[in-house]
């Protein structure tokens, strides 16, 4: 029977702990695509993550250490607190889990007050169909584009860690900095893009085999769990994760792929496959392939969301030697496939 998502459940998973302290990239794999493919738990998953760090940060902190020993002292008196464990006898141990129990259930009691004062977290979701783009603007003062046949997520209000999941598609990201609150995009692969002050696109399309961050100004910090550490991405660079393997590789990022949200699509060393795509969201045409190798071949090109698609073929016609019939919405396009 599978086990109910219950955030008393997440708290003792060795490998949910794991997950939040960053310390196991498998565990943040599997973590991360839990949480893209359930986004109805996002609420459980996150008061999980927060109480795991808050336990963390109780268990490290100096301050707590003090009153713990300021505690035993009371308890036991001066020279029962430096007891060695193994000279204590068997009914002052038994005597002494009695408080430590207390103790841990005044926390538990301490955390669900305060989460209980907590406003509720509302989790919004935004989605685009094909030839729509939107804006939005979040609560922080960020704005988001969101492009055609997109789909993300977040919630509302923001909590200590800023948090949008884009679960399909393409969107560019101008975020207003605040160093005390990360701002952090996820993809459904895993790769994380972790704002310093900067504007950004994020492309991450199921039928694509390639997930895309490309910044515009600033810098981010951009991992996955297939690729060991961060990569520091500073304007005019990007990175290009393969969802297959998970390997990561850097590259230079022109800010007019990002020209999508003013009407210019600018496609530089692309697939076929990527045309169809971008074809089908823009103008909701279908393009087909005579041959499927063609899908792979290379091309760039560019062109305005309002030219007549007529022209953009005539182009690709000259330009790559290509033949194409259309029927209705349907295109077939015609060439010899690369080599």
């Amino acid at each position: 029977m599978q086990q109910p998502v219950t955030i008393e459940y997440l708290v003792s998973d060795e490998t949910f702990i794991a997950f939040c302290l960053g310390t196991d990239p498998d565990a943040i794999a599997y973590w991360t695509q839990k949480e893209q493919q359930h986004p109805q738990h996002y609420a459980v998953y996150r008061e999980a993550r927060e109480l795991v760090m808050a336990l963390h940060a109780y268990s490290q902190a100096k301050e707590i250490e003090e009153e713990a020993s300021k505690l035993k002292a009371l308890l036991h008196g001066p020279d029962e607190a430096v007891m060695a464990a193994d000279a204590i006898p068997d009914d002052r141990r038994i005597q002494w889990r009695v408080p430590v129990a207390a103790a841990i259930v005044l926390l538990a009691g301490i955390y669900c007050f305060l989460l209980l004062r907590r406003p509720a977290v509302t989790l919004i979701m935004v989605q685009t169909s094909a030839g729509e783009t939107k804006q939005i603007s979040l609560p922080d003062g960020s704005s988001i584009w969101l492009n055609a046949e997109s789909r993300l997520q977040y919630p509302k209000p923001f909590g200590q860690k800023r948090e949008v999941a884009l679960l399909e598609g393409e969107a560019y990201f101008d975020v207003m900095h605040d160093a005390e609150r990360p701002f952090l995009v996820t993809t459904p692969s895993g790769m994380r893009v972790l704002d310093i002050g900067t504007a950004f696109n994020v492309k991450s399309y199921t039928a694509l085999e390639e997930e895309s961050v490309g910044v515009v100004t600033g810098e981010v910090l951009l991992s996955h769990p297939g690729h060991p550490g961060k990569s520091r991405l500073k304007a005019g660079e990007g990175g290009i994760v393969d969802k297959r393997s998970g390997t990561l590789r850097l590259a230079h990022y022109s800010g007019e792929a990002a020209g999508w949200m003013n009407g210019n699509i600018v496609l530089n060393d692309v697939s076929f496959r990527e045309l169809q795509l971008v074809l089908r969201n823009t103008f909701k045409i279908q393009l087909l392939f005579s041959d499927t190798a063609m899908a792979d071949c290379r091309i760039t090109t560019s062109f305005r969301r309002n030219e007549k698609i007529t022209d953009i073929l005539r182009t690709l016609k000259i330009v790559y030697g290509i033949s194409y019939t259309t029927r209705g919405d349907t295109i077939r396009l015609k060439g010899t496939p690369c080599t």
